[in-house]
């Protein structure tokens, strides 16, 4: 097997093989190796790779919540203190509610309306993942996908949905608008057109609207209301 040699100390950073057609595959030791320096290869793991950007986050803010300030990686350990494997019955449901005193005890927000949901499943699987989120400081709709390690915060999974809730509504907000501003202008645009049309086919706008009021005009071809008679059934006797 051929293997490509890397500078001065002799480490091999690729090795090339061939199948039995001459066709040469090429192995890299990581993918890291795919780009020109660790630079590159830490901007283009912030914007296509999640568990990269939990790592960098966890490890500038170990997990606490940049908004309500709760610690989630002492939370997670103190969840994961009390056992609830090979435990069942009242013994599993005692655990389990030892786990919500403790969630309580450490963030009354998870034992609000709204919050159960997520509160049961970290009670369920007491993770990381379960416990905080990377959040976009500016949303990714709003142009902040890839802005790097700068433009993302540690949210907790309440404080998260908050976020997220919140940002939803204004994107709701926002389509509406602009599908008001759309229709707002099209109406215009084709009443402007129709006004032209109403006058090029019957002479003028005072033409017009004269034959309209007499029933003899056409009126606006894309205005007019065309109905359709359905055919009647045929009755057959015995």
């Amino acid at each position: 097997v051929p293997i490509i040699p890397a500078g001065g100390d002799g480490a091999a950073i690729a090795r090339v093989e061939r199948d039995a057609g001459g066709q040469a595959t090429i192995f890299l030791p990581s993918r890291r190796d795919l780009f020109c320096s660790g630079g590159c290869y830490d901007q283009a793991s912030m914007c296509s790779n999640a568990t990269y950007v939990r790592r960098k986050l966890r490890d500038l803010e170990k997990g606490v919540c940049q908004m309500c300030g709760l610690d989630c990686m002492k939370l997670v350990v103190a969840l994961r203190g009390v056992k609830t494997r090979d435990v069942s019955g009242d013994a599993l449901r005692s655990a389990l509610e030892e786990r919500r005193r403790i969630l309580c005890t450490h963030s009354p927000t998870f034992g609000q309306r709204g919050f159960q949901v997520v509160a049961n499943r970290l009670l369920q699987c007491p993770i990381e993942g379960n416990a905080w989120h990377a959040d976009h400081i500016v949303a990714v709709f709003e142009g902040g996908g890839c802005s790097g390690l700068g433009n993302m915060r540690t949210l907790c999974v309440c404080c998260h949905k908050q976020v997220t809730a919140r940002q939803a509504n204004a994107r709701a907000r926002a389509r509406a608008r602009s599908k008001i501003t759309f229709r707002q202008r099209k109406g215009g645009h084709l009443s402007d057109e129709d006004d032209e049309d109403g006058e090029d086919e019957n002479g003028g706008g005072e033409g017009s609207h004269g034959a309209g009021a007499e029933g003899k005009g056409t009126g606006n071809p894309k205005k007019r209301k065309v109905f359709f008679r359905s055919k009647p059934k045929k009755k057959y006797l015995d």
